[in-house]
């Protein structure tokens, strides 16, 4: 379980649910099952029976079925948490997520029906127990690769069979990766990182012990199915097309790769959520917004974290609506195209824009939404920290360790000065400079978090002597430029550390 960073670049659909055994029989006429009932999962079935089950059912609906490659699982299990299990650390609250085995006794001898505990944050049900989950890739150990692009596994059943330990006469026995653990696995069995591994064909009862796998059908092994987007997506989807500016001057470079390059760079990024909302748009101006879908999240910072404030009292928040978020924060180009002017003390045109007042932000989206009539706005404080997160809860949204800090963010440069948006890495979600460069304004006049047990939409007190901004700027330190870090200005003041990204409206109509 060597922990390495993967990058998943193509978003996919999971079924909810492990199969059932009604589903399995519709496609293949049979059930195998041990423990017969309809909406149980289907289990006592090979890995080569799962991937005929896929074949079946791609040439009857003309779309692709397969087995989820073992990261695809791992990071649909996760669903953007780096904790032990979907929903957290505690494994006294498992029971209320999973079908296992507690404290060395069965809570239950057969497999449940699907969909009868929780689902985690994207809503995949029984992500831990139930039964073992086929996955596409041959058994193996992890590479040492900084960043797994779309990993696989091993290429061959050679190179699976030496990474697993089998030798000599086991060399013609096929090992295949099993995720998620089952009714028979303990709770450090259905974490999200446990790794299992089964065979395809059945190996002698006599090497059994030796090669630790046991047969390819039990009553713990079933599957659920992955589905490829190839199609979908340009279907719901038009790819926007470059802009020109609206004076005779054409648009410099940068704002060319605005429009083109990095719709693409960020499309790589997407997960199957975004992709749901349409994918990222360009408006008017050569700006890229990126869908953010509603979600669940826990705001502020924990107690043991490193560099906390008193006023990032952890909490929970639910954004119920998608809306818009630019990827990058308003360049001063953009500025200019709407403002007619640019306030910055560090001129270029794809810097951020900087000296500028709050209610200098809030006329800049009513002059935009005016033009292109649809709503932009700033983001709420909890909009601008759930896009930020990404899924994460960790100190930034790349982790923990600010030794990294400099692949995400200008910052920690007192004797510096901003610099052109998008030049390091992006976060999960596809938005830039998301830590350091200049400080963001957010929509919220500033105050303490409130008590409340999960908060909804939240857009801060009626009013204050404060805004709020978030990000930090190229000037802090890595402790101020956290995802939790909060800061306060007067709104009617400027400096050169300060800008905005915006947020637009998500239409609901069809």
């Amino acid at each position: 379980e060597t922990q390495h960073r993967v990058r998943i670049t193509k978003p996919f659909y999971l079924s909810a649910t492990e199969v059932t055994q009604s589903q399995y029989e519709q496609v293949m006429g049979n059930n195998p099952s041990q423990y017969k009932s309809a909406n149980n999962p289907v289990e006592t079935v090979s890995w080569n029976d799962a991937v005929e089950f896929c074949r079946k059912l791609s040439a009857e609906e003309g779309a692709e079925y397969r087995l989820p490659t073992e990261a695809e699982w791992e990071y649909a299990c996760r669903a953007g948490t780096t904790t032990a299990y979907s929903f957290g650390d505690d494994a006294s609250k498992l029971g209320e997520y999973a079908w296992f085995i507690s404290n060395g006794k069965e809570i239950r001898t057969l497999t449940a029906p699907v969909s009868e505990k929780p689902p985690n944050a994207w809503g995949l049900y029984d992500m831990h127990g139930n039964v073992s989950e086929w996955c596409q890739d041959w058994g193996g150990r992890y590479g040492s690769e900084r960043v797994v692009i779309d990993p696989t596994g091993p290429a061959s059943v050679v190179e699976s069979l030496r990474q697993t330990y089998s030798v000599g006469s086991l060399e013609k026995f096929e090992i295949r990766v099993l995720r998620g653990g089952s009714i028979r696995h303990s709770p450090k069995s259905v974490r999200s990182a446990t790794r299992d591994f089964g065979t395809v064909n059945d190996i002698p009862h006599d090497q059994r012990g030796f090669n630790r796998f046991g047969p390819p059908r039990t009553f713990i092994t079933g599957f659920r199915l992955a589905r490829t987007l190839s199609g979908v997506r340009d279907k719901k989807v038009s790819d926007p097309s470059p802009t020109v500016d609206k004076s005779e001057t054409p648009l410099p470079t940068p704002a060319k790769v605005a429009s083109v390059e990095l719709v693409a760079a960020i499309k790589e990024l997407m997960t199957a959520a975004q992709v749901e909302l349409g994918g990222p748009i360009v408006n008017d101006i050569g700006m890229v917004l990126v869908p953010i879908p509603p979600g669940e999240f826990l705001m502020g910072s924990p107690e043991l974290e490193a560099g906390r404030h008193d006023n990032e009292t952890q909490h929970r928040v639910r954004i119920t609506k998608p809306f818009y978020l630019s990827a990058y924060e308003v360049t001063q180009q953009q500025y200019a195209q709407v403002m007619g002017n640019n306030p910055s003390h560090s001129k270029g045109a794809n810097k951020p824009v900087e000296q500028v007042r709050w209610n200098e932000a809030v006329e800049f989206c009513r002059k935009l939404s005016d033009e292109e009539g649809v709503e932009y706005r700033l983001p709420t404080e909890a909009e601008w920290e759930y896009a930020c997160r990404a899924g994460t809860t960790t100190a930034y949204s790349f982790g923990d360790d600010d030794s990294q800090l400099g692949e995400y963010a200008w910052c920690g440069n007192r004797e510096g000065a901003t610099h052109p948006v998008g030049e390091k890495l992006p976060n999960a979600w596809g938005l830039y400079d998301i830590h350091g460069n200049v400080w963001e304004w957010c929509q919220d006049w500033y105050a303490t978090y409130g008590s409340e047990n999960v908060l909804i939409d939240p857009t801060g007190p009626a009013s204050s002597q404060f805004r709020v901004l978030r990000g930090g700027s190229f000037l802090l330190q890595p402790k101020n430029v956290r995802s939790a870090y909060r800061n306060v200005y007067r709104p009617d003041l400027r400096d050169y550390y300060v800008g905005f990204r915006l947020a637009r409206t998500y239409d609901l109509s069809p």
